[in-house]
């Protein structure tokens, strides 16, 4: 079997917050914002989690060219997480534009 190795701009099924005994909690859609050498050197992954709640924040942005995952990606969540160690399933790979706006409104949230 071929391990996944998480790419920039993939959108992934991952667990957030993982408990023993309790495989629901924590599930959730995220979408990776780390470069593809980060996430290869470092086994981590930086994301962004995606909401299917529409409700309108300045540091939200909603998909627009994506099939299965409709939602808002809330770019002032960034978590960085260990891929090896977390469930990870890929879902599907973001435009490349979707990508371009959810890491511009990331670094917003960043640079001074």
């Amino acid at each position: 079997m071929v391990k996944y190795t998480p790419k920039q701009g993939d959108i992934v099924y991952i667990n957030f917050n993982p408990t023993k005994g309790h495989e629901q909690k924590g599930k959730r859609t995220a979408i990776i914002i780390s470069n593809n050498i980060f996430n290869i050197n470092t086994k981590m992954i930086i994301v962004c989690p995606i909401t299917s709640n529409d409700k309108y924040f300045p540091t939200h942005y909603k998909l627009e060219n994506t099939e299965k995952i409709k939602g808002s990606v809330l770019c002032e969540h960034i978590r960085s997480i260990d891929y090896e160690e977390r469930k990870i399933k890929f879902i599907e790979k973001a435009s490349e534009n979707d990508l371009l706006s959810v890491i511009t409104l990331t670094n917003a949230c960043i640079e001074g």
